[in-house]
């Protein structure tokens, strides 16, 4: 949503009485952020901020409290307001308001300000310091001031509240998404792919132009963006020079199933049917194309359960390659995967239930979507009427009412989807079969070792209890059962004993073993560590895989303290909605704080809410479900 504060008339006759026009320059001092690697501390009193938010603490400061961060370079367009006393690094400004500006309203203004119309940049987004002296905006008299931030915030805190709850029933969606595709599933899996298709081939990739094909006149070669889980994108292609005859075999048709077989491994085993296609339109050689044999099975069913997470699995499983960033789908493993195939008239079934339910999903989702887009544009109204001298109009406020409602009606429709979810289909926290819960968790543990390891930067902020967090939120946040039973410890979310043994068998099996700091324990490979890494690898579900690995890389550059409160507000936050509440921020924050330990009072409760809107910017958003983190019988 484009921001729409910007200065339509310098004629202060145009204003409200008192208000005047000022150059941002007149009201605050912009203060240059400097490199923190000398003031860095993991005791520091003071945040470190840069424009996503903060990443360590340190021994001094260089902005007092009531400063708005800005983005130099790089995330230029999302203002935070810092309440305390902080240190900004080189990559940020520090927007300090003087004695005839207050703090929060610099804040607002900036929250409606559009600073890429700011950005001269051709490469990086950036801001000049001499740009944003001269911009314009009002100042009304402080008294006014402070009523127009109080005006905001009471309107906002409506806005966000419905926001918050789309947000919930985006995220339950998913959840039961992944519950609805394992509906295929059913009979005994005895049948390997190879007997149930008539051919499997791959395309052709010649060196084609980078533009699209502009019309059905002219062939095209799809890329690998054409295949998406469960649709198909016939607009993702390159045209094929006019010199270089068509390969006819290769051309795509209705019913085909395409499938990836080579790139990134997130992008591989991809798996989708051409329901509809344009005509003279390539596979290219990185995708499978499956022709079904009709007598056997009937193509949307094949669709729908290579795309369970079971067969995600299995299809991870048959992935080479010595990095990542290019692995290949072996034809040999993948035919010889085995599947339930029920008679034909019960897999049209099977498919009918499945693509009636998630049009359901398909249906809430946009009407989520549309409601989400609609609270951003009220909350550019809200801001835009406010430096206005306007506030809002009963019009406005009704739009607030009607958005509220909305979200009322999408409680209801999403909370019965869910119950059946948790309660029939499947749970949230899946066992992996195969492997012990203590070695599936020492296994998730050494790639959090590895990759602090392989981090000189980052090494030292390696510890067991940041470790601990990680694994709190795999099984909270991504929903892989580890076996542990999370209390509220000081340190918590926790489960100490069940850590004890894994680290016990870490230790005997030469994985990796602990060794003691000055304050806490931290973790150091041995030999066998990358066995463990590679077997829980293959164990989980590829799409698990990628969100644990991203986890932790999100997690590497974080300090103990930090990661400590990010795990505990999500585990807070999660508490309350499995009591089946729509808590406050206030509310969320009481319980991951004041609710948890007395140790967690020694910690800023400004730190708290940071977290809180850290995870709703990396939409780690809990969904009340998976297990109640309660307090022990022995408070510590």
């Amino acid at each position: 949503m484009e921001r729409v504060i910007e200065k339509i008339n310098a004629s202060e006759s145009t204003l409200p009485q008192g208000w005047k026009w000022v150059k941002l320059g007149e009201v605050c001092d912009i203060i240059n952020g400097k490199n923190q690697s000398e003031v860095l501390d993991p005791n520091g009193k003071y945040p470190i901020y840069g424009s996503s938010g903060i990443f360590g603490y340190a021994n001094k400061y260089l902005c007092n409290e009531g400063t708005t961060v800005i983005g130099r370079k790089g995330t230029i367009n999302s203002p935070i307001y810092v309440s305390t006393k902080f240190w900004n690094v080189d990559t940020a400004f520090g927007l300090s308001p003087k004695g005839t500006l207050i703090g929060k309203f610099l804040f607002y203004f900036c929250k409606g300000f559009n600073f890429h119309a700011l950005d001269k940049s051709t490469t990086i987004p950036s801001l000049a310091k001499r740009d944003l002296l001269s911009i314009d905006m009002v100042l009304p008299p402080i008294t006014q001031q402070r009523a127009i931030v109080s005006k905001i915030e009471e309107l906002l805190s409506d806005l966000d509240k419905g926001k918050q709850q789309l947000e919930l029933a985006q995220q339950q969606l998913k959840v039961y998404r992944q519950a609805v595709f394992n509906l295929a599933i059913k009979g005994e899996a005895n049948i390997p792919i190879e007997d149930v298709i008539d051919s499997l081939d791959q395309g052709w990739s010649p060196r084609c132009h980078n533009e699209p094909s502009p019309n059905e006149n002219i062939w095209g070669v799809i890329k690998t963006t054409a295949v998406q889980a469960g649709y198909f994108l016939d607009g993702e292609n390159k045209m094929l020079p006019g010199n270089l005859e068509p390969r006819m075999q290769h051309e795509l048709k209705v019913g085909d199933i395409l499938i990836t077989r080579a790139g990134p491994r997130v992008r591989v085993g991809v798996c989708c049917m051409v329901r509809q296609t344009r005509s003279k339109l390539l596979n290219c050689d990185k995708v499978y194309r499956i022709k079904v044999n009709p007598k056997v099975v009937i193509p949307e069913y094949l669709e729908i359960l290579l795309n369970t997470p079971k067969y995600s699995k299995e299809i991870g499983k048959m992935k080479t390659g010595i990095s990542d960033s290019g692995v290949n789908l072996t034809q040999k493993g993948f035919l010889k995967i085995l599947l339930p195939v029920p008679m034909i008239k019960e897999q049209k079934s099977i498919v009918l239930e499945i693509e009636s339910r998630l049009s359901v999903c398909d249906k809430v989702e946009e009407t989520i979507n549309q409601s989400l887009s609609q609270a951003e544009t009220l909350r550019q109204s809200i801001l835009k009427k406010a430096f206005e001298g306007k506030l809002l109009t009963e019009v406005e406020s009704e739009d607030i009412r009607v958005l509220s409602k909305s979200v009322e009606k999408l409680t209801i429709v999403t909370e019965p989807l869910i119950k059946n979810n948790v309660e029939t289909d499947t749970h949230f926290l899946k066992v992996i079969a195969g492997i012990k819960d203590t070695d599936l968790h020492a296994g998730i543990l050494a790639m959090v070792i590895d990759a602090h390891e392989k981090s000189p930067e980052h090494h030292l902020k390696l510890s067991h209890v940041k470790g601990e967090k990680i694994a709190h939120l795999v099984e909270a946040y991504i929903g892989i059962d580890l076996g542990r039973n999370p209390r509220k410890d000081a340190a918590g979310p926790d489960d100490y004993p069940h850590l004890k043994k894994v680290e016990s068998r870490a230790a005997k099996a030469g994985w990796f073993r602990t060794e003691r700091l000055h304050i806490g324990q931290t973790y150091v490979s041995k030999s066998g560590m990358p066995k463990i890494i590679k077997r829980v690898k293959e164990m989980l579900p590829t799409e698990d895989l990628n969100k644990i690995e991203k986890l932790i890389q999100t997690f590497l550059p974080f300090e103990l303290e930090h990661a400590e409160v990010i795990a505990t507000v999500y585990a807070g936050w999660n508490n309350l909605l499995l009591d089946g509440r729509t808590p406050t921020d206030e509310e969320i924050v009481y319980e991951s704080r004041e609710n948890w330990s007395k140790r967690k009072l020694t910690i800023e409760r400004e730190k708290f809410f940071n977290a809180l809107h850290w995870l709703r910017k990396h939409e780690m958003v809990p969904v009340g479900v998976g297990k109640t983190v309660s307090k022990p019988k022995t408070s510590i």
